[in-house]
C-alpha cells in the first residue's frame, strides 16, 4: 500500500483566491510571477481580473497564453523561453486542465559561460525549476499515465515529465456562471476517476475512501448544480473533482485511457467527458468479473440502484439526462478511430481489454 503522495499546500474554500495567493507569494517570496492560461480567459475575464489583482503590489508579471486544447512540444519549448526572458520566480497556472499541465513541464535555463582563448564558450546549461501554483477551474487538476501506447509519431508528450503544483488554491466561487454542458462534463470526469479508482485491484484504503467521499458528493450534487449553479454544489462538485486526483494514485482505468485515445485520434477537440459518459457502463460491463463483484455491490448503495438492477446498467440510467452528446459519431468519431483507439489500448493492457464489439454500439447509443 502506498500513503497519498499529492503533497501540495492546498488552499480550499468561497472566495481565498486572492487572499491565498498574496499569502503564498509572500510566504515564497515570489516577485516575478509568469502567469499560464487558456486564451478563452483571455480579453476582460473576470478570471484573470481576480487572479492579477491577487499578486503583491511589487510584483513584476507576465502573461504567456496558451491556444491549443492538446499539448505538444512547441508549447513547452515557448513556455520555457518565457520563463528564462523573464526571470520567472514561479508559474501560476489556471482555469483550465491544458495550461496546468503546460505550466508543468516550466523550468528556466541558466547557461554557464567560461572564455576560452578570448572567446566564450557554453560550457554547460543547468534547469531550475521555478515554484509551480495551480488554481483549477471547472476542470480541475490534470492526472497523467493512463497507459495507452500510440503508434509512432503521434504520441502525446510523456506523463513522466509532469509536476504536481506545489500549491493548489481551490476557489468554487470560479466555477459560477460555467454552462451547464461543461460543468457536466467535469462531473463525470471526476466521477469515472472516482469509480475506476475505487474498483482497482490496488490495495489502498485512504484512496478508496477518498474516491467514495467523491462519488457521494458528485451523486448528490450533479443533477441540482447543472440545473441551478449553486455555489454550494460547485463547492462540493470541485470538492468532488479533487478526490478524483487524489484518488487517482491507485492507476488510471480503462475509461480515462479510452477517453484519453479517442481524444487523441480526434486531434484533443472533443469533450471528454462526453466521451467518458458514453463509456463508463459499456466499460463496467464489460470488465465486471468476479473479483469486482462486491465493490460493484457497494457502488450500487451509493448511486441507489435496485438491487434487481446490475451497476453498468444503473449508472446508464444515472447519466441519461446529462447535456452531453448521445453518441460517439455525435462527438464526430468513427468507426476507424473507434479501431484505433482499441488497437492502442490493447497494446498496452493486453489483447483483451476491449473489444469492438464493446464500443461499436456507441457508435450510435443513447444513454
Amino acid at each position: 500500500m502506498t500513503l497519498i503522495n499529492y503533497l501540495s499546500r492546498v488552499h480550499f474554500a468561497d472566495g481565498i483566491l486572492e487572499d491565498a495567493l498574496h499569502s503564498e507569494m509572500e510566504r515564497n517570496r515570489c516577485a516575478r510571477p509568469l502567469v499560464v492560461f487558456h486564451d478563452r480567459y483571455a480579453g476582460g475575464s473576470d478570471f484573470l481580473d481576480r487572479l492579477t489583482s491577487g499578486f503583491p503590489y511589487r510584483s513584476k508579471i507576465a502573461l504567456h497564453q496558451i491556444s491549443s486544447d492538446r499539448i505538444v512540444e512547441t508549447d513547452i519549448k515557448v513556455l520555457n523561453k518565457a520563463c528564462a526572458a523573464h526571470k520567472a520566480d514561479v508559474v501560476v497556472a489556471f482555469g483550465s486542465t491544458d495550461a496546468i499541465a503546460v505550466a508543468g513541464w516550466a523550468d528556466t535555463c541558466v547557461e554557464h559561460r567560461t572564455n576560452l582563448n578570448g572567446a566564450y564558450q557554453n560550457t554547460r546549461t543547468d534547469k531550475r525549476a521555478p515554484l509551480f501554483f495551480a488554481i483549477p477551474g471547472i476542470e480541475n487538476l490534470p492526472v497523467y499515465g493512463a497507459g495507452v501506447q500510440f503508434p509512432a509519431g503521434h504520441s502525446p508528450l510523456k506523463a513522466a515529465a509532469y509536476t504536481q503544483p506545489d500549491v493548489i488554491i481551490c476557489d468554487p466561487t470560479l466555477t459560477i456562471g460555467e454552462t451547464p454542458e461543461r460543468t457536466a462534463s467535469a462531473a463525470v470526469i471526476a466521477l469515472v476517476r472516482c469509480i475506476e479508482a475505487y474498483v482497482s485491484d490496488a490495495f489502498n484504503p485512504p484512496a478508496d475512501g477518498i474516491a467514495l467521499d467523491g462519488l457521494v458528493r458528485t451523486v448528490s450534487n450533479l443533477y441540482s448544480t447543472v440545473a441551478s449553479d449553486s455555489l454550494y454544489g460547485r463547492r462540493e462538485l470541485m470538492a468532488a473533482a479533487l478526490n478524483g486526483v487524489l484518488a487517482w494514485q491507485k492507476g488510471g482505468g480503462m475509461v480515462q485511457s479510452l477517453a484519453d485515445a479517442l481524444a487523441h485520434e480526434a486531434g484533443g477537440q472533443v469533450d471528454q467527458g462526453a466521451i467518458s459518459r458514453l463509456l463508463l457502463p459499456a466499460v463496467l460491463e464489460f470488465q465486471g468479473d468476479v473479483r469486482k463483484h462486491d465493490r460493484y455491490d457497494q457502488l450500487k448503495s451509493v448511486f441507489r440502484i435496485p438491487l434487481h438492477m446490475s451497476l453498468p446498467v444503473g449508472i446508464k440510467q444515472f447519466l441519461a439526462d446529462l447535456p452531453l452528446a448521445q453518441s460517439l459519431s455525435e462527438l464526430g468519431l468513427g468507426q476507424s478511430e473507434i479501431k484505433r483507439t482499441i488497437r492502442s489500448a490493447q497494446m498496452s493492457w493486453g489483447t483483451g481489454a476491449i473489444s469492438e464489439e464493446t464500443l461499436m454500439p456507441l457508435l450510435a447509443s443513447t444513454p
